[in-house]
């Protein structure tokens, strides 16, 4: 019988495709600690082939958290760096404050409405017409 994509287990991140999620779950079923850290080594290695990143610190290290992730933090091995933690995977940034200010016409802004006021301030003559204008 074939296999659909449909009927699989859903992919963590779909972008390293599903013979990268196999090796991760074949990782996590071997039993020796150092097999499994070479095997998780050759895992990075394919998915930085995979995803044509530099070879610098910080594209490692988002790798390795990607691994983590995959693994659902079960991956038991000597991480090269500090990993992302679980917790702050779904964490909510603080929310902004912003100014809450009543617009008479929100479609043009809060600079053309003071422009208006400004205009308004100016006493008769022609720089006023002007402004209006």
């Amino acid at each position: 019988m074939l296999e659909y994509n449909t009927q699989l287990k859903k992919l963590v991140l779909p972008e390293y495709g599903r013979n990268i999620q196999k090796m991760v779950d074949y990782c996590q079923t071997i039993e020796d600690r150092e097999e499994r850290t070479r095997c998780a080594y050759a895992i990075i290695t394919a998915m930085s082939n995979l995803m044509q990143l530099q070879k610098n610190s910080g594209a490692l290290n988002k790798l390795w958290d990607h691994l983590a992730i995959m693994s659902d933090f079960n991956l038991d091995i000597d991480y090269p760096t500090e990993i992302i933690l679980q917790e702050s995977l779904n964490s909510q940034p603080e929310a902004i404050n912003y100014q809450n200010r009543d617009f008479s016409f929100r479609h043009y802004g809060k600079y053309l409405e003071q422009m208006i006021y400004s205009a308004t301030q100016y006493p008769e003559g022609e720089e006023r017409d002007a402004l209006i204008l």
